[in-house]
């Protein structure tokens, strides 16, 4: 099925803007990950003020 597939020009551009469309994706996924990892960090740093002013 797929060597059928490969004999058609369109296929191979269709599967570069798919391959395309899937890296946006991760960049974004990625970025939204570090934004969260970065707002994560800061919560734990102000949990550990308020725990070490508790103390």
């Amino acid at each position: 099925m797929q060597t059928q597939l490969t004999r058609f020009p369109e296929y191979h551009s269709i599967q570069r803007l798919l391959a395309l469309k899937l890296t946006l994706h991760i960049i974004r996924l990625e970025k939204a990950n570090n934004a969260l990892a970065e707002k994560n960090k800061a919560i734990e740093g102000r949990m550990q003020q308020l725990e070490d002013r508790k103390q």
